[in-house]
């Protein structure tokens, strides 16, 4: 009645680069945005089980200045320093492998304590503000909270 035409799960053998695919894939990588050297590290790792390959083609990257951990810094700090705090930037570029010392030397020149408590009130009016709109919004608030509102 129903025919088997079930076939068997066989395992794919994973690919595995050579050092010339594994520089251009390098390269297609970083071509599409700028990653660390410890996130491309990783991502390559999936291609290529010996570290010491992907380092030499890490090493050759950097030296073609196509690999650079401070243009990851300063990309980062570009796209989040409106919207975040210093520390969580500092995290953020943790998580990516960057050296905590690289980290501490660009933000001690960039950051701007200033800049930081402006943006902080910033955010903190326009959820306020948000707040606001939505108690003015919701009837079913209870009153006590409109009057500190002053709604």
């Amino acid at each position: 009645m129903f025919k088997n035409n079930s076939k068997r799960y066989t395992p794919k053998e994973p690919k595995i680069f050579d050092s010339a695919r594994l520089y251009n894939y390098g390269i297609w990588l970083l071509s599409r945005r700028d990653y660390s050297k410890y996130e491309l590290f990783t991502k390559m790792k999936k291609y290529q089980p010996e570290e010491k390959i992907i380092e030499e083609i890490l090493t050759k990257l950097e030296k073609n200045s196509f690999l650079n951990d401070k243009r990851v810094i300063n990309s980062v700090y570009q796209t989040y320093s409106k919207k975040e705090s210093s520390s969580k930037i500092k995290n953020r570029l943790m998580l990516k492998g960057i050296d905590k010392e690289d980290i501490s030397n660009f933000l001690s020149d960039n950051a701007d304590p200033n800049k930081e408590l402006e943006s902080a009130t910033d955010l903190l009016i326009k959820n306020l503000n948000l707040t606001i709109q939505s108690l003015r919004k919701n009837t079913t608030v209870c009153l006590p909270i409109k009057d500190l509102v002053g709604i």
